[in-house]
């Protein structure tokens, strides 16, 4: 069945769902919400981090507030931080009313919906871009990233993630010896990571939802980002800004301009230097671990070359 609600752009943190989004925003000339679900946005963001939707009050609420922000009646300034070249607390509210009067919005990005992929897709009737990227790169960048954790605490991430996602996945008992395991910050957000892709991919194989990989967009910028549009049903012509100049500050991933043939090489350059090979072999023992435990998710692993020896 075609999709024709909201674009919903989903992702682990530190995946390239803000490129995307800043793709994809800018080929179809309408806006791309940044983060509906944070706190600074939503005042139930702490009871749907890493939860699944699972009653009909919950399944309205998250109704409610979507529709709320995709309308324009929600007009935060944080919807629109990936769109506005200058902090946001420095733009006057007139400049904010005046962007918003002239806008349209088309969807949104989140890395806080992963665990409700089937709830958007049946519920909102969404156009899902799920983005894949190299765990060892998404590590490498969110360890550089101080405050990455910063809207609950780290505590809380890693507390919650075990409470509320295991105890939502059906190999949930299976996996929690995996856990107990993990002394590293490293290791943990490694765990992390693949149980929220094999959470995911099972639920985008169920729908039919091709995930975007972050290397095959890094590697072929134009192609990538053609297969993002034709994937939610569009068919734009991709204009060089949309990849090589990203439109949010705050965004270190611009894509460079290399010599040809150069872009292949690049993947490891994003964790090279940044972590240790010892780290990189803990990591992976936690990733393998957890291989064993999903065929899909060990597909992938195989087939992407995901796990890299140093």
């Amino acid at each position: 069945m075609k999709q024709d609600g909201p674009i919903v752009i989903m992702g682990f943190g530190r995946s390239g769902t803000t490129w995307v989004s800043d793709i994809v925003s800018k080929s179809l000339g309408k806006i791309i919400l940044f983060e509906p679900f944070h706190p600074a946005v939503f005042e139930y963001a702490d009871y749907f981090c890493y939860r699944t939707v699972d009653t009909p009050k919950w399944s309205e609420i998250l109704k409610e507030h979507t529709k709320a922000a995709v309308s324009k009646k929600l007009k935060n300034r944080w919807l629109l931080r990936n769109h506005l070249n200058s902090p946001l607390e420095e733009i006057s509210e007139d400049h904010l009313d005046y962007v918003w009067s002239n806008v349209s919005v088309a969807g949104l990005k989140t890395i806080r919906q992963n665990f409700n992929i089937e709830w958007w897709h049946n519920e909102m009737g969404a156009r899902i871009l799920f983005v894949i990227r190299h765990p060892l790169a998404v590590i490498s960048s969110i360890t550089q990233r101080s405050r990455f954790f910063y809207e609950f605490g780290w505590d809380f991430h890693w507390t919650h993630f075990l409470n509320r996602t295991l105890g939502d996945l059906e190999f949930a008992q299976k996996v929690k010896y995996i856990a107990q395991g993990c002394d590293l910050y490293e290791q943990k957000i490694a765990f992390m990571w693949s149980v929220t892709h094999i959470a995911a991919l099972n639920s985008t194989n169920w729908l039919g939802i091709i995930p975007i990989y972050y290397e095959d967009l890094y590697s072929d910028p134009f192609g990538g980002a053609s297969e993002c549009l034709k994937l939610i049903g569009e068919e734009k012509t991709i204009h060089p800004s949309y990849l090589f100049t990203p439109s949010m500050l705050t965004m270190k991933t611009a894509h460079p301009f290399l010599s040809a043939g150069s872009y292949q090489k690049l993947p490891k350059a994003f964790w090279k230097d940044r972590l240790k090979s010892q780290e990189i072999n803990r990591i992976n023992e936690v990733i393998q671990e957890l291989m064993q435990h999903d065929e899909r998710f060990n597909r992938m692993m195989i087939e992407r070359n995901y796990i890299y020896r140093p």
